[in-house]
C-alpha cells in the first residue's frame, strides 16, 4: 500500500510542479542507506548474540543482502502493488494454484 501512496504522491508533486529532483534523490539515498544500516545492525546483533559465524561469513551475509535486494525488490514491489489493487477492488479470492493434483 505504501508503494501506491508513494507513486501517487510523486505523480501529484510532478503535476503540481512542486517536484524537486535533488530533494528526491537525497531522500531516496537516505532511505536506502538507513535500510542498509538497519540490515547490517541486525546481522551484527545476530553475530554478537550467537557467535556461530566467522567475520568473513557475516560480511558475506551483508554482500548477499545487497545483491538480493536488487534482484528481488522489484518482484516484491510488483506483488504488493498487485495485492493492493486486488484489495481495493474487493477481491477476496486467494489466487492459489493446485499443487500435487493426482488423477484417480
Amino acid at each position: 500500500m505504501f508503494e501506491v501512496l508513494g507513486i501517487a504522491t510523486l505523480a501529484i508533486a510532478v503535476g503540481l510542479v512542486v517536484f524537486e529532483p535533488i530533494t528526491f534523490v537525497v531522500m531516496l539515498c537516505a532511505i536506502a542507506f538507513l535500510n542498509a544500516a538497519l540490515t547490517a545492525c541486525a546481522i551484527l546483533l545476530e553475530d554478537v548474540q550467537s557467535r556461530t559465524y566467522r567475520l568473513r561469513d557475516s560480511c558475506g551475509c551483508s554482500r548477499w543482502r545487497r545483491s538480493t535486494s536488487c534482484s528481488t525488490g522489484p518482484v516484491i514491489v510488483w506483488a504488493r502493488l498487485k495485492g493492493s489493487w486486488r484489495f481495493l477492488r474487493g477481491d477476496k479470492s486467494s489466487h492459489k494454484f493446485e499443487r500435487n493434483v493426482r488423477t484417480a
